[in-house]
């Protein structure tokens, strides 16, 4: 049985520019579906300010709540998952080239299905995140399937790419953004035991440890 549910590929990539992959950034969506409905969200036209439109963003793979996989971004091409990672936020601490614009070059982005922000009348756990700035109160938890799928899956990425070194959250590479938040059970991945390592940032500084 293959770990990949189904693949829905979206034209939302560019190439990877010769930088090297070394680091899987975690989101959560923001939404309700599950991982194929995610998925086709970003291969559906959608009214923007400027117009209606494909979005101008893509993630590797999404993950539903049920453990579903989905790919939608071949590991090869960059998806466009953390803009530019806020450029110099990632700074030369972690290995590689200081990238400027080119966080997604040296990633694959892995979006969970999950509201993030949840108000507790709706099933969120209170909770308070440790970024400044980020003020929300409640969040909606993990499913234990979903993150033993994450865990599956960077394991099957790091078998098919020994240069991936690092993890990170969303809310480590730009700022406003707080995913995949306080809730994330980041222990449960057991990262060392893949030979992988989180990074994270400590705001509002340019640290990483």
């Amino acid at each position: 049985m293959s770990l990949i549910y189904d693949q829905i590929l979206v034209s939302q990539h560019s190439p990877r520019d010769g930088v090297t992959l070394d680091t899987v950034a975690v989101h959560w969506t923001a939404g309700s579906g599950d991982a194929s409905t995610a998925a086709r969200y970003f291969r559906t036209r959608h009214s923007f300010p400027d117009g209606v439109r494909l979005p101008r963003a893509s993630y590797g793979y999404t993950l539903g709540r049920d453990s579903q996989i989905v790919q939608l971004v071949p590991d090869d091409r960059a998806a466009w998952h953390a803009g530019d990672g806020d450029g110099a936020l990632w700074d030369g601490q972690v290995s590689g080239p200081r990238p400027g614009r080119r966080f997604n070059l040296r990633s694959i982005g892995v979006a969970l299905c999950n509201a993030g922000p949840l108000p507790e009348e709706r099933g969120g756990t209170p909770a308070r995140h440790p970024k400044p700035g980020i003020d929300w109160r409640s969040y909606e938890p993990f499913p234990q399937p979903q993150i033993a799928a994450l865990a599956a899956l960077l394991a099957h990425l790091v078998t098919r790419h020994p240069t991936l070194q690092f993890v990170c959250g969303h809310e480590d590479i730009t700022g406003g953004k707080g995913d995949p938040g306080p809730l994330f059970p980041w222990e449960a991945l057991d990262l060392p035991s893949l030979g992988l390592r989180r990074v994270r940032r400590l705001w509002p500084g340019k640290t990483w440890v």
